[in-house]
């Protein structure tokens, strides 16, 4: 495991105090502070600088941070695999919450046919906590829809899936056999998931590329429940915006129906992410391949 002085690094990172630090690793400050000098002369550069009563790291600390995050994330991965028996070969791993609707159920059945694996567990957690569970060695891979860093991060596109806007079948907006442009939709409410999800901010993205936000429309109903949003739409207490195949089994069922739209619906990227250059890479890629061929 790592030597002392990089766990305290790591958490000087993560909090961004000297104080914060001893306090999470029930070490005293001044011994915090030895840590840091001894790792500064150890690797030949300055890892902080001093901005009032906080630390921020330098650019190299960051990248050095990084790496020992994916270092100490891979060594533990690998000492549990070496004092597992074979048949408790276990899998976990990240999934937002849009994704874990339509994708995780499908996905699970899929690994548990293809296979050996004891346990299998799902994190649902937004794209920032689905990233951090990833670097932090307690998920072995994310699938995600939002915004992350590239360069920290090794990734596969699982597909591209059109986001759709949604309505009840009784919306009023059916009622004119015509397309709309996405100005027309402002006067109704929307019904959102919370800022910090990937669905999200793939909206802003949409309304952003039209020179609108969210806060046009006539009024915002935030909910981190993927149920809920489907009730409330179904209900017609709202339009939504939503995967085109999380919608689907609805619009089939007729409870709800997609809004025609003059503009082409947005596609966007799902991505299947996990730590760069690991070295669990192959076991990884049989996962990718499996998931690739999943019909979801």
């Amino acid at each position: 495991m790592l030597d002392h002085k990089y766990q305290t690094f790591l958490s000087c990172v993560k909090t961004g105090s000297y104080t914060k630090t001893a306090e999470e690793l029930f070490i005293s400050q001044p011994t915090v502070t030895q840590h840091i000098q001894k790792l500064e002369r150890e690797v030949g550069y300055r890892l902080f600088n001093h901005v009032g009563h906080h630390i921020q790291p330098t650019s190299r600390a960051l990248m050095l941070a990084e790496f020992v995050q994916s270092l100490n994330a891979q060594t533990k991965k690998f000492i549990e695999k070496q004092t597992s028996h074979a048949e408790s070969r276990n899998l976990t791993f990240a999934c937002t919450l849009s994704l874990s609707d339509f994708l995780a159920p499908r996905l699970i059945q899929e690994l548990q046919r293809a296979e050996n694996f004891f346990q299998l567990r799902c994190l649902v957690a937004n794209t920032a906590s689905a990233l951090d569970l990833v670097r932090q060695g307690q998920a072995d891979f994310a699938l995600i829809e939002g915004n992350f860093d590239k360069h920290e991060f090794g990734y596969q596109v699982l597909e591209s899936q059109a986001y759709i806007p949604v309505c009840a079948t009784t919306n009023h907006l059916l009622d004119k056999p015509q397309s709309y442009q996405l100005e027309d939709l402002l006067s109704e409410t929307i019904i959102t998931r919370e800022n910090g999800s990937g669905s999200r901010h793939i909206l802003s993205n949409i309304l952003e590329a039209a020179n609108l936000q969210i806060t046009d429309f006539k009024q915002i109903i935030e909910i981190a429940n993927i149920a809920a949003i489907k009730k409330l739409v179904k209900n017609d207490v709202g339009i939504s915006f939503m995967y085109q195949k999380m919608a689907l089994p609805l619009i089939k069922q007729d409870q709800i129906a997609q809004i025609p739209l003059i503009q082409t619906p947005v596609t966007h990227e799902i991505y299947f992410v996990y730590l760069k250059n690991t070295y669990f890479a192959r076991e990884l890629t049989n996962i990718y391949q499996i998931i690739r061929q999943t019909d979801y």
